[in-house]
């Protein structure tokens, strides 16, 4: 037995109370589907670290993956703002065995780069000329361009 914590309890224990409480709050089957999640933080070396996550964003995002409300799923994490607690959860779903291992260093430089490719096409859209016969080619550049202070109709 260490220091005494809180409640009472040294902070293995705590740590494991606080397990017990997230785990408290998902349905039967939620619980065994989200079994090994639990095995997996209750091994964390450091009852500190596993406190401090359990009882801040961390805990928040594991609370919403047994509740339901949240899929344990990659695209269902991606859809969420890409946070440091959205980052490290993913680490023990996928040592647990509840996510498939990926490489997410190249699924962030894919993301930015679709965004940089669509942020290209919405510039270049502005500036393609109009395609359609009836539209002369002063109209046409003049629809198409994006708006200046100068543009003097």
């Amino acid at each position: 037995m260490g220091r005494i914590h809180s409640r009472g309890l040294c902070p293995p224990c705590r740590a494991r109370h606080r397990l017990d409480e997230l785990f408290a709050t998902a349905s039967d089957q939620l619980a065994v589907e989200h079994g090994p999640l639990r095995e997996h933080l209750a091994s964390y070396p450091n009852p500190y670290g596993l406190i401090g996550y359990l009882t801040g964003t961390g805990g928040r995002l594991i609370h919403r993956l047994l509740t339901g409300e949240l899929r344990c799923t990659h695209d269902d994490l991606d859809q969420l703002r890409q946070t440091g607690a959205v980052t490290r959860l993913r680490g023990p779903l996928i040592a647990a065995g509840l996510l498939p291992s990926r490489e997410e260093n190249l699924i962030r430089v894919h993301a930015r780069a679709q965004a940089l490719l669509d942020d290209v096409n919405e510039t270049a859209s502005w500036s393609a000329p109009c395609r359609t016969p009836t539209c002369s080619p002063e109209r046409s550049q003049a629809s198409h361009s994006p708006p200046t202070a100068w543009h003097v109709d």
